[in-house]
């Protein structure tokens, strides 16, 4: 079991508690589940917020809160304050924990396009030229919303890395769920497009696969501009399938894709899983893997198949001298993508 929390509501005297499982394990429901003392203990080490509730219903999520844990969403009665929220719901695909208009997608009109345009022409970033090597990319870790595209693309960045999930009948770019205004795909694609960076496109629900595949053709993307990064195994919605790998092949052979094996630490039989799916699909392949669990061996061997790219989260790994692990990794053998803050 990973990260717990206990959330008090503002206008009901009741507490949900929300359960970070490991990726493998399924939804659980109930106080039962957990056990009462277990619960007790829990909701006694949450402090104020849940003195003098009962314990509602619990919450499970996979692993995009699993990584996070509970830091996140501490202080969640000053949240529920602030935003007006007034029930948490369950962290599933198409649901959001925040109410409309907050957490509602951004459909950006004229003017903001043309804002994102010319901070696209006049930033000290480029366009990505296909052919170029992977191994130079600078990569601009979140583009979300309109603010955070805007600073990408007036940075020193050739690529664009968004979220994708669904949330109600919307594709958005949100790398949590509840994450106010984001972007809808459709936008965040188009202005990518214009702007000639490569794209990367993080699917945090298999289920936005479908139509980012749409939104690429619409917006004739070439496919040497992008980078397709899918989950090899975790939470249900998050992981993608081999029918779903060999579409994506089949629609864009150029393009390349990042199989991400799951979360650490990269076994024998993790590295070998991933290691099949690459060489079933074929085309372009790179193998995002964290910074702080990587070794010379395990790079080597994801190495025999396909690229290797490094990213870090800075939530419980900031590098501190990024240029002299930059160096490291290099010399381990890594040619791909890193990525580290």
């Amino acid at each position: 079991m990973g990260f717990i929390s206990g959330f008090a509501t503002q206008t009901r005297r009741t507490v949900d508690l929300a359960v970070w499982r490991s990726p493998d394990e399924e939804r659980i429901d109930g106080r039962d589940s957990l056990g009462a003392a277990t619960v007790d203990a829990l909701l006694l080490s949450g402090g104020s917020a849940s003195a003098g509730f009962g314990v509602r219903r619990v919450l499970s999520a996979g692993t995009g809160m699993a990584r996070m844990g509970a830091a996140l969403l501490a202080g969640a009665g000053a949240l529920a304050a602030i935003t007006g929220v007034r029930e948490l719901v369950e962290l599933a695909p198409g649901r959001s924990i925040l109410p409309a208009p907050f957490g509602s997608p951004s459909r950006l009109d004229a003017s903001q396009r043309a804002e994102l345009a010319d901070a696209a022409r006049t930033g000290s970033g480029s366009a990505w030229n296909p052919g170029s090597d992977i191994a130079r990319a600078r990569n601009a870790h979140r583009t979300n919303t309109f603010d955070e595209l805007r600073s990408a693309l007036a940075g020193p960045y050739d690529w664009l890395e968004g979220d994708i999930r669904t949330r109600g009948g919307d594709v958005v770019m949100a790398h949590e769920a509840w994450q106010p205004h984001p972007l809808t795909l459709e936008n965040w694609v188009t202005a990518g497009a214009d702007s000639g960076r490569g794209l990367k496109l993080d699917f945090k629900d298999a289920a936005a696969i479908e139509p980012a595949m749409r939104a690429l053709r619409d917006a004739k993307v070439p496919e040497e501009r992008i980078l397709f990064n899918v989950t090899l195994a975790g939470a249900r919605n998050h992981r993608v399938t081999a029918e779903q790998l060999q579409r994506l092949r089949a629609e864009f052979p150029r393009a390349t894709i990042n199989l991400d094996p799951g979360l650490p630490p990269y076994d024998a039989s993790c590295i070998r899983a991933a290691i099949d799916e690459a060489r079933a699909i074929g085309g372009p392949i790179m193998f995002p893997l964290e910074n702080g669990a990587v070794t010379r061996e395990i790079i080597e061997a994801f190495a025999a198949v396909g690229r290797v790219a490094i990213w870090n989260s800075t939530f419980n790994d900031k590098v501190d001298d990024i240029t002299a692990r930059a160096r490291e990794l290099r010399d381990w053998g890594v040619d791909g993508m890193i990525d580290l803050r």
